[in-house]
């Protein structure tokens, strides 16, 4: 669902809403063959190998005997919803230029796997062929498609069951007011104010079905695809064969804790917030002997801060909620000039600081680490050459006459370094020329 409504009651003033909804939701059944025992680590299963065909000094074939072929029914259910909204105005008042904006927007995300295995009542032969670069076949040598080649006991498998849900929200301000000017090479000033919160968690619930279940030969069906053996499923669809064979809760939330392993490795917070604050002059007029040029100059000032939080767990003790975070405020000056050369230009570029990759030393239960991190990297310089040529084929008959050509050259030098600890001795740095 999109919405946006106008209004502009004069030439000084316009207003905009609009609204964005969507949904989706996926409902993926799976089928999957599962086969034990044809692993041949140490030779172990060679009794059981025959045919075997090889390329390149790999196995790309066999039939291997004794194999357990059991069948997978999963279920994977996803609903999601994306909401957007915001508003904005501008308006002139005396000689300014105002604008303002408002915007909020929300995505959600749950989701719930579960899977059950049959399992077949007696082992037989598979038949593979994985040749490189093509699509792999494989045969067995009793019909999986058979209800009655299965074991009537039914269990959980590839479990445990889950159900996830995750939260995304962002909201944003802005404020932007402009002048014209004419203050010698001065044109026009700017300034803008602008904030941004977002926070994004994800939890997680899991859990194992009571016990397995009795299920008739009659509740499954054969299932064939082309290309491969066939399957059996659950003939009632996967949720109602669930809830009736192991209770009416199993594939319910309801009443349910998260688990240790879901609380310490999927549950899970973070926010930001960042404010901004500039100003800013528009630059244009002719140095250098009437050589025209056009830019810009100003300063912003940023603030930003983050928070992080979850659960640890230390030495099998008990579950702690945590959480850490960081701010910094930053004074971000900028100036940029473009000069109109006629044949070609060269540039030059100095670097105060930047974000990197780098081994940080730092402890883990007490003892000393090393941690691979993002971190604000020493700066540098980067300098170089570009030429640009552009030619339009004007002359040419038509349909031709619309030709053109344009070709550049780039050439950079830099001193900075990357993917190296502050020291230079953990990891050997790679010159950024390599990188560009």
């Amino acid at each position: 669902m999109l919405g946006k409504i106008e209004y502009k009651p004069n030439a000084d003033v316009a207003i905009t809403g609009d609204v964005y909804l969507a949904r989706s939701n996926i409902l993926e059944p799976t089928m999957v063959h599962v086969e034990g025992n044809t692993g041949n680590r140490d030779d172990w299963q060679m009794a059981d190998y025959s045919k075997v065909t090889t390329a390149g000094g790999y196995v790309t074939g066999a039939t291997v005997n004794n194999v357990q072929m059991d069948n997978l029914n999963a279920r994977w259910k996803q609903d999601m919803t994306n909401f957007a909204t915001g508003l904005n105005g501008k308006f002139k008042v005396e000689g300014w230029q105002l604008e303002g904006n408002l915007a909020r927007s929300t995505a959600s995300r749950d989701t719930i796997w579960s899977a059950v295995q049959m399992t077949m009542l007696q082992p037989g032969a598979v038949t593979w062929n994985f040749p490189r670069d093509e699509w792999m076949t494989y045969s067995f040598s009793k019909d999986t498609g058979n209800p009655a080649n299965f074991s009537t006991n039914v269990g959980e498998q590839w479990g445990p069951t889950y159900a996830g849900k995750l939260r995304d929200s962002l909201n944003s301000q802005q404020l932007n007011a402009s002048q014209p000017v004419n203050w010698g090479d001065i044109t026009k000033l700017k300034f803008g104010l602008r904030a941004t919160q977002r926070e994004k968690s994800y939890s997680q619930t899991s859990w194992n079905y009571a016990s397995a279940a009795t299920i008739p030969t009659l509740a499954f069906q054969r299932v064939t695809v082309d290309g491969r053996p066939d399957f059996i499923e659950l003939a009632d669809g996967f949720g109602n064969a669930v809830t009736k064979y192991f209770g009416a809760a199993a594939l319910s939330t309801d009443g349910r804790t998260p688990t240790t392993s879901d609380l310490v490795q999927n549950n899970w917070r973070a926010k930001e917030s960042n404010t901004a604050l500039y100003t800013q002059a528009d630059l244009s007029g002719t140095t250098f002997g009437g050589l025209s040029y056009r830019g810009n100059v100003g300063v912003r000032v940023a603030h930003s801060s983050q928070t992080g939080s979850g659960n640890e767990q230390i030495n099998g003790g008990a579950v702690t909620p945590v959480s850490t975070g960081a701010g910094y405020t930053r004074l971000l000056p900028s100036l940029n000039l473009i000069l109109n050369l006629d044949p070609e230009d060269a540039f030059y570029k100095k670097i105060s600081d930047y974000i990197g990759i780098s081994s940080v030393a730092g402890t883990f239960n007490g003892k000393a680490a090393s941690y691979t991190s993002q971190v604000n990297r020493d700066g540098g310089h980067v300098q170089g050459l570009e030429f640009i040529y552009q030619q339009a084929f004007t002359s040419l008959p038509a349909p031709w006459n619309g030709l053109g050509m344009a070709a550049n050259y780039t050439y950079t030098d830099s001193n900075i370094k990357e993917h190296g600890d502050r020291s230079g001795a953990s990891f050997k740095p790679i010159d950024t020329n390599d990188l560009m």
